[in-house]
């Protein structure tokens, strides 16, 4: 399909782009999915729906963290939603002219001061659900700036955060891919760093290609 247009936020150093097989997926199957991988990641935190026929404003919804509890050794996170609430899935339902949805991912990560943190806006994921289209198209976006946060500096500090976070970043890419029906990814726009980390070897900034 044609590439789309996506918002840019100078936080993402990092795209993935993602062609979908729309013949052996629906917009419902596709949202339970998302919320399947969010479950190891961390939690759904914001759904946007946009529609032929109301634009932009066609469904808005926020979820929200329930509890937070950070330990000395790991964090554990209760979340509102872990399913998609009955709105939602009666939205998707009764409105056959999605075109696009756009989906936060929030988790718990460490910070730069090294203590686990809610980012409620961790990853966003940007489906493009033409009904006319060949396939169906995603972008992954992910926000470097927890992950591999090198965007500023590049010292151990921030050598540090990206070691113990970007694996969870890795664990949910690879989730999403397997997933969904996709018949062909690729990165898009990204920074040898994030490619390096990803792949496992902090030194090979030169990488052009992932094998996640």
């Amino acid at each position: 399909m044609e590439r789309l247009y996506h918002r840019h936020d100078p936080s993402i150093a990092g795209a993935i782009y993602v062609e979908i097989d729309k013949h052996k997926t629906t917009n419902l199957d596709l949202i339970h999915k998302i919320f399947l991988a969010a479950q190891s990641f961390g939690y759904v935190s914001y759904i946007e729906m946009v529609t032929v026929s109301a634009g932009g404003d066609a469904f808005r919804k926020s979820f929200n963290v329930q509890e937070t509890r950070t330990l000395a050794s790991h964090n554990q996170m209760k979340v509102t939603t872990s399913h998609p609430t009955e709105d939602l899935v009666s939205f998707i339902e009764q409105n056959g002219d999605i075109t696009e949805m756009h989906i936060d991912l929030g988790t718990t990560c460490y910070n730069d001061n090294f203590e686990w943190e809610v980012f409620g806006e961790a990853i966003t994921l940007s489906f493009y659900t033409e009904a006319d289209g060949e396939d169906w198209g995603l972008y992954i976006k992910v926000n470097t700036d927890i992950f591999v946060p090198f965007r500023w500096i590049r010292d151990k500090r921030t050598e540090e955060m990206a070691r113990m976070n970007a694996p969870k970043l890795k664990q949910l890419i690879q989730e999403i891919i397997s997933l969904l029906p996709i018949t062909q990814w690729e990165w898009e726009e990204y920074k040898d760093f994030v490619i390096a980390y990803l792949e496992g070897n902090m030194f090979a900034s030169d990488n052009k290609i992932s094998h996640l």
